[in-house]
């Protein structure tokens, strides 16, 4: 949440990841939440350290993370109560067909513009009907690239434009 209101990014650490500097990280409590950690600790005599790192600024106002802290037991206190768990489980379960980043599409199969499954690859992240056919298994003769995106355009259809373009052409006396 961090990165999206500071950042204008959606990420997050994953549970285990090699950081810049060439060192594996795990996170081997990713899915515990912060107060059954810290009542586990205090059941076990396990001293709390304070971490005045990312707590507060400076000048005594909340940090970021502080923030974001209040954000969420904010969101937990409404409807289900869930807000954390399903956020935390919504960053395993990301649906690019339902994103704006037209990139990810594009590198996961898919339409720039649409989300419509354009390879293969594309069908493990599409969550799309499993009949659906993507467009690299048809015979496609030639592909027009437009402004919103790429669609592919059978000879045809591509004699056909041609002919209303050197019909207008014509009659435009060009």
């Amino acid at each position: 949440m961090i990165n999206m209101a500071h950042q204008g990014q959606t990420k997050a650490l994953p549970a285990r990841y090699t950081a810049a500097r060439g060192i594996d990280v795990i996170r081997p409590l990713i899915y515990c939440a912060e107060d059954d950690i810290a009542s586990f600790a205090t059941a076990g005599g396990f001293p709390i350290l304070p971490c005045n790192l990312c707590g507060s600024q400076p000048d005594g106002t909340p940090g970021q993370r502080s923030q974001m802290k209040l954000l969420l037991a904010a969101l937990d206190g409404m409807g289900d109560g869930q807000a954390r768990t399903n956020m935390l489980r919504a960053l395993g379960d990301v649906r690019p067909t339902h994103l704006l980043d037209r990139e990810l599409r594009e590198a996961c199969g898919l339409d720039r513009a649409s989300g419509q499954l354009l390879r293969e690859r594309g069908r493990a992240v599409a969550h799309c009907d499993p009949s659906e056919v993507a467009i690299d298994e048809v015979e496609v003769k030639d592909e027009i690239a437009l402004p919103m995106g790429e669609i592919a355009i059978d000879e045809a259809t591509i004699e056909e434009i041609e002919t209303v373009i050197d019909e207008d052409a014509a009659g435009s006396g060009l």
